[in-house]
């Protein structure tokens, strides 16, 4: 094959993938609204569990952590320090993040189906979220 047929050839092949990239365009996942994922959910974590709500109301958050709503843990999830120590949440394009009361996140739990969001603990510990 000559060099101006290998040139041809790959100029070819780059308007074909060039091409093929505008026809395909690069989304990601749509962000949620708030009211979407509101209501009662279940968390689960090392053989424990307990109820948490997801409220569509702001949390008084500061700066920069952007729109948080207030997350309900149910009373006996109190004697967990991890859990205890949650107070509001966010959506995320792939899943939710939970934060304290000062909108810092403490976990990001990806969505692995429709109503469950799943993750694992630095200490290698999985935590998962489901609805109901």
């Amino acid at each position: 094959m000559t060099r101006s047929a290998i040139t041809f050839c790959a100029m070819a092949l780059i308007l074909a993938l060039s091409a093929a990239s505008k026809a395909l365009p690069m989304t990601s996942p749509r962000l949620p609204a708030a009211e979407e994922l509101a209501g009662e959910w279940r968390l689960e974590w090392n053989g424990d569990s307990c109820a948490v709500s997801l409220s569509p109301i702001p949390l008084a958050a500061p700066p920069p952590a952007g729109e948080t709503w207030s997350l309900e843990v149910s009373p006996g999830c109190a004697r967990n320090a991890s859990v205890a120590q949650l107070g509001g949440w966010r959506p995320t394009s792939d899943g939710i993040e939970l934060t304290d009361q000062r909108g810092l996140t403490r976990q990001f739990l990806a969505r692995t189906a429709p109503g469950t969001y799943e993750s694992v603990a630095p200490q290698g510990n999985r935590v998962r979220m489901t609805r109901g």
